[in-house]
């Protein structure tokens, strides 16, 4: 399972680089779309690592997944056609 959030935050930028970047999470096999929640909601999970605020949008080859993570930051879905072939 694989998701990417658009991360306006970035904690820890690319010296000389700007503007919004594409955090990628996969989660191990045999993940569930409860546990992969949860590992990036988590305050001390995977977000968190990465961003200082919320993503822009999110993306994921998990439907449900992508729809709970929508709906928990509050952000749109973005169809990303590689994450569902």
């Amino acid at each position: 399972m694989l998701a990417q959030f658009g991360n306006p935050q970035p904690l820890n930028p690319d010296p000389g680089t700007s503007g919004e970047r594409i955090t990628y999470v996969e989660f191990p096999d045999g993940c569930g779309t409860d546990e992969a929640f949860a590992t990036v909601i988590d305050p001390n999970g995977v977000w968190a690592a990465q961003s200082s605020g919320s993503p822009s949008w999110v993306a994921c080859s998990d439907a449900q997944l992508e729809t709970r993570l929508a709906a928990h930051y509050g952000c749109s879905t973005m169809p990303v056609p590689e994450l569902n072939a």
